[in-house]
């Protein structure tokens, strides 16, 4: 059995003159794998160094870092406040302003609230697991309400509240799919002779017998409407709506929508 051949005599034979011995192949490959698989790592792990030897770092969670927000220093917090106040609970201008911007009186708005709370609909914590305030309950249903009411995106919620514009919009489609299984709770039309007799009485006083409740319909512009159905949906405002129907009885409750 012949010595093997030395590096020297091994870089000076010809290539295709060693890969005809299985032997030699077979150690040439192993060591072309090697030399790239070590030029690989020295490349992504810098000079060669093992990663298993250096100490593992731990990494800050962006929100522990940034500075706490101030939910009550926003504009729909400054608002609340002062609505809360006694001076803003007596000013009727003031009351007139919120139901403006949010569509509902402030009263309605605490029935609201009292309501989500007792119900869980959102968490009742104050801080999150690293130590940052949440945002109030008031504050996202103010925002919710102001979506609803005239139709802003979320980024003008995050702008006026200071609460992300992701966290608006979870509770936004949480608080309309909770909202929605009250429906039965509050809208629905008199079903006992009692109450219909009830609700007839004050129709029959003012010459309506038989009517149980009074109709209208608000249309909102449809921007959106197909090209093809534009004249079907255009009516007398000139421009493509969608009309929504409302039934009250004469005390103004709502018995269908």
């Amino acid at each position: 059995m012949s010595a093997p051949p030395d590096a020297t005599a091994l870089i000076q034979t010809p290539c295709m003159d060693f890969l005809q011995d299985d032997t030699l192949f077979v150690a040439t490959g192993m060591v072309m794998a090697t030399t790239i698989m070590f030029a690989m790592a020295k490349r992504f792990r810098g000079h060669g160094t093992d990663e298993r030897n250096e100490p593992r770092k731990k990494r800050k969670l962006e929100e522990c870092s940034r500075a706490p927000r101030e939910y009550w220093n926003s504009t729909f917090g400054k608002m609340l406040l002062l609505i809360r106040s006694q001076e803003g609970n007596q000013c009727p201008r003031v009351q007139r302003r919120f139901r403006r911007r949010f569509r509902v009186p402030y009263h309605i708005f605490c029935d609201i609230v009292n309501m989500a709370r007792e119900k869980k609909w959102h968490h009742c914590k104050e801080k999150d697991l690293c130590g940052q305030p949440l945002p109030p309950l008031e504050i996202l249903i103010m925002g919710t309400l102001r979506v609803l009411g005239r139709g802003v995106c979320f980024d003008e919620i995050e702008e006026l509240s200071n609460v992300s514009e992701s966290v608006a919009r979870k509770f936004f489609h949480s608080f309309c799919k909770n909202m929605a299984q009250e429906y039965p709770t509050y809208i629905y039309p008199p079903s006992t002779p009692e109450e219909i007799k009830a609700t007839m009485h004050a129709y029959t006083q003012l010459g309506f017998p038989g009517c149980i409740g009074s109709t209208d319909c608000v249309h909102i512009a449809w921007d959106k409407a197909p090209a093809c159905d534009i004249a079907w949906y255009r009516g007398k405002e000139k421009y493509p709506s969608l009309a929504y129907q409302c039934t009250v009885d004469h005390g103004g409750r709502c018995i269908a929508c």
